[in-house]
């Protein structure tokens, strides 16, 4: 290991990355390092776009995001031999990467001489432990990302919640099973295909309940409509004081 902080031998690099791969491969031990990204896992499960390669001819890092265009669609009265029609196509939209975060540690080689870990065991836990930092990072963006992309719900006063702008307010006392009949109404009127949920607390013991409990299997049906993914660390706390789905 070289004495300039930072630089390592290669083997010295490849011994760091088979500890952080023994400790990621233990059960118990990688519990310590797995972040809380529930909302970032949703979202890229249920995406329909399509990510291109890393455009990095640059020192900017721009990322191609692709997707079909057939939204201009509408039908009109017949017409003789005229083929006036909106034209299919591939959109394509490039983001440029300007986010950067970063995290970072210490390790001195001479104070794990007599330790029972040696320096590489420390710098692979370190490195892990790094990742997770950034990984929870992103999750929180995801949130924001969610929040952003908001809509109107088309619902309006029909049923149990009450449309304020982009927000559904729904009363606590509905927070149940017999929730999902209102949800299953806003997805067919705002004409989701694909639909899911993800919360914070919202409904969580409730689903849990009726997983758990042989009493509860109607509940469990009515929950079982869609895929919910539940985020305890992002969602509420990006959204506090509200509860959010």
């Amino acid at each position: 290991m070289s004495t300039t902080g930072g630089v390592f031998s290669e083997t010295t690099l490849a011994n760091i990355q088979v500890k952080a791969d023994r400790v990621w491969q233990d059960k118990i031990q990688k519990e310590d390092y797995v972040a809380d990204v529930v909302a970032l896992k949703a979202i890229q499960a249920n995406q329909t776009a399509t990510f291109g390669k890393y455009l990095t001819g640059k020192k900017d890092r721009i990322v191609e995001i692709s997707w079909i265009n057939a939204c201009d669609l509408d039908d009109q009265a017949c017409t003789n031999c005229e083929f006036d029609f909106p034209e299919l196509s591939t959109n394509m939209d490039e983001k440029y990467l300007y986010r950067c975060r970063e995290t970072g540690f210490e390790a001195n080689e001479g104070t794990f001489h007599d330790n029972l870990y040696d320096i590489e065991e420390i710098i692979a836990k370190g490195m892990l432990r790094a990742g997770q930092v950034l990984d929870n990072y992103w999750a929180t963006q995801a949130v924001v990302a969610l929040n952003a992309a908001k809509g109107v719900n088309e619902v309006g006063t029909a049923g149990k919640g009450a449309v304020s702008g982009t927000d559904t307010y729904v009363l606590p006392a509905y927070w149940d099973a017999g929730l999902m009949s209102y949800l299953y109404l806003v997805a067919k009127v705002n004409r989701f295909k694909s639909p899911y949920l993800v919360s914070g607390k919202n409904l969580f013991e409730s689903v849990w309940t009726a997983d758990k409990e042989a009493c509860c299997e109607n509940d469990a049906k009515k929950f079982g409509t869609y895929n919910i993914w539940f985020d305890l660390f992002n969602i509420d706390v990006a959204n506090t004081p509200d509860y959010v789905t």
